[in-house]
């Protein structure tokens, strides 16, 4: 809370007169304009008296139909019980005070319900932790508005940023078709791969993750729910040291390549973090930690491992707001979010694969929910001849700024998934 709004706050607890809600309400009638309130999502329920809160809704009812602004006159002869509050501060700084306000006092109700719970079972307390924070972040969230007419100067700096890069404007993938069709992985963007079982999901999500934590620099940050965590360190390691991961896991490496592998583990220290985090909440709660931990560790990538694990159930309308909320999260952080997933089971095609005729999003897995909020839509694809091959085929369903692409890389666990080749 910035010490302005501070003053003003301690000011109305000195002097009762002074009124938030009141003095936005004069504010807003006085200079007719309340697009400053909107944009800062100001709600009836923000407002302490129950007339306060009938007075926003008729100022708002009337914006809504006639596009103007009541005036205070015009306010008063409808509600002349109505006290304006004299006040010269800005009304920036008035909305900030009337949503801290109503902030501090949700944040009194929610300890309140959470320490009611406490007193029965600490878990249960913990969920309601969770899904207080969720509902919280939502209703308080000071995510920004922009004014398209005023945003020449961060156009130039598109400009430059897209000639610069020449053509690349996010992380770099590990293949050279798909930077070329999405322009690498996105801050704020939502990617998936999806495949039957045993197409190797999770290993070309730690092998994407690597690539970026390796060259481009990146922290990234992976969650998972099926595979515990040290598993997934053993499939990293025996990658980083390019081991064969059957000789690895058989206790026949060479000792040349033991060698060779001790030498990486010496140096792994000097890098950047790469965190692995085991995630046991699901919908809105899930949501909610996948969160707290990339901030808390101030990842810049976020990958998870089950996407439908994140539901908790097999319902449709849970699956669409895990959908949402991770394209939200992924907005919000200005980060690159990459998950895995599965194909839906009467979809399965594992002997033969026509590129041609699977256009659609309907071998999804709980619908259509994740091409509609994806930004990057890929499908996996392992036939018996790919298999033969140690190959897999992505092919994208969906590209968002971005060309559709198909290609194949190695699948080779631990030693090679680079591109193989692009067969579009």
């Amino acid at each position: 809370m910035t010490s302005s709004v501070v003053s003003i706050w301690l000011k109305s607890e000195e002097s009762m007169p002074y009124d938030p809600g009141r003095a936005l309400i004069t504010r807003v009638c006085e200079t007719r304009d309340i697009k400053p309130a909107i944009a800062g999502r100001i709600k009836p329920s923000f407002f302490d008296d129950d007339n306060d809160r009938e007075v926003w809704e008729w100022i708002t009812g009337r914006y809504e139909r006639l596009g103007k602004v009541p005036s205070l006159a015009l306010l008063m002869s409808h509600f002349p019980d109505f006290e304006p509050e004299e006040t010269e501060d800005d009304l920036d700084l008035i909305i900030e005070t009337v949503k801290d306000k109503r902030l501090y006092a949700d944040l009194q109700i929610a300890v309140k319900r959470i320490a009611n719970e406490a007193k029965g079972d600490p878990n249960e307390a913990l969920k309601v932790l969770k899904a207080e924070a969720a509902t919280l972040a939502v209703k308080y969230s000071r995510s920004g508005t922009l004014d398209l007419t005023k945003s020449a100067d961060l156009i130039r700096k598109k400009i430059r940023l897209f000639t610069k890069k020449k053509g690349l404007l996010g992380i770099s993938w590990p293949w050279e078709r798909l930077n070329k069709s999405t322009r690498g992985a996105r801050k704020g963007h939502f990617y998936a791969f999806y495949g039957d079982p045993g197409t190797m999901k999770t290993w070309l999500l730690i092998y994407i993750l690597d690539y970026m934590h390796r060259f481009e620099a990146a922290r990234p940050i992976l969650f998972t729910q099926e595979m515990p965590a040290e598993d997934m360190m053993v499939r990293w390691a025996a990658l980083r040291a390019c081991i064969d991961y059957e000789d690895f896991q058989n206790g026949e490496l060479s000792k040349k390549e033991i060698k060779r592998f001790y030498s990486e583990l010496d140096h792994l220290h000097e890098d950047l973090p790469f965190l692995v985090e085991e995630l046991d909440a699901t919908g809105t709660s899930g949501l909610t930690e996948i969160q707290a931990k990339a901030e808390e560790y101030d990842a810049n990538v976020i990958g998870i491992d089950g996407l439908g694990d994140l539901c908790g159930d097999a319902e449709w309308g849970t699956w669409w707001q895990v959908c949402k909320g991770i394209k939200n999260l992924s907005r919000r952080r200005r980060v690159p979010t990459i998950g895995t997933h599965h194909t839906n089971r009467d979809r399965r095609k594992t002997k033969k694969y026509d590129p041609s005729k699977e256009k659609d999003a309907q071998d999804v897995a709980l619908g259509e929910a994740l091409f509609r909020y994806t930004d990057g839509l890929f499908r996996v694809v392992r036939t018996p001849q790919n298999e033969e091959c140690e190959e897999a085929m992505i092919h994208s369903k969906k590209v968002r700024e971005g060309k559709p692409c198909r290609f194949t890389v190695h699948a080779r666990p631990a030693l090679d998934f680079g591109q193989k080749r692009a067969d579009d």
